[in-house]
């Protein structure tokens, strides 16, 4: 009967440790030594692995996925977001120093780069019914920290039964964040106005009047952009 019940207990552990090395982790740098829940032979949900590098936090089809930790062998470490096994989201690169603090890097990744403080360097957050076409972009052309807004309508400074079609003007300018220190106008082209903010203090946020129309872009990293906005009338 022992002999029965100490061969049970050896298949036991042996199934145990079969079921923990078919429990994979894909990323090669960790894949070695893994602790943690598994599903069709691959680590998914909470777990830890260490390779050449460590990881512990969440998985999902054996790469690191959702939150996590992922230490390097030269001590470097992040902590944040994954998908795909790459960083991705918002996350803390460490960069520890003997006998000081930590070095940090914060802010965004996208397939394991860093993009910046914000996650995007720019957003539209508002138009309205009025706008065909708006389009946000950086202009190296351009001196460093200027915005250029360029105006234009489908129909504006074409010429009907009824003289010349207005072109669309921008009225006013409110400020939400940032600021910047001089407006020059340029109208005198035939199809479009021309608006241009110089030294601008970012990140910039602006509701842009135009007509009844409020426009809000928000500019979140330094640089120069070019804003083309057509305008339906």
């Amino acid at each position: 009967m022992k002999t029965i019940i100490t061969a049970l207990i050896i298949n036991m552990l042996l199934l145990s440790q079969l079921g923990a090395q078919e429990c994979k982790v894909l990323l090669p740098s960790i894949a070695g030594v893994y602790e943690g829940e598994c599903d069709k032979s691959k680590a998914n949900g909470k777990g830890k692995s260490k390779g050449i590098d460590s990881y512990e936090g969440q998985f999902k089809n054996g790469l690191p996925e959702g939150i996590g930790k992922y230490s390097w062998q030269n001590g470097n470490w992040y902590e944040g977001n994954f998908k795909a096994g790459k960083r991705q989201g918002e996350g803390v690169m460490h960069y520890p120093i003997v006998g000081k603090a930590d070095s940090t890097l914060s802010g965004f990744w996208a397939k394991d780069l860093y993009v910046g403080i914000y996650e995007v360097p720019f957003k539209v957050q508002g138009k309205g019914y009025n706008v065909q076409t708006i389009s946000v972009k950086p202009d190296t052309k351009q001196a460093p920290l200027q915005i250029v807004i360029d105006l234009s309508s489908v129909m504006g400074g074409s010429d009907d039964t009824h003289g010349t079609i207005p072109k669309p003007v921008l009225s006013s300018i409110q400020i939400l964040k940032g600021s910047f220190m001089t407006r020059s106008d340029v109208t005198n082209m035939t199809k479009r106005n021309m608006y241009y903010l110089t030294d601008v203090i970012f990140p910039f946020s602006a509701s842009f009047r135009i007509a009844d129309e409020d426009i809000v872009i928000d500019f979140n990293n330094p640089n120069c952009y070019r804003v083309e906005i057509v305008m339906r009338q």
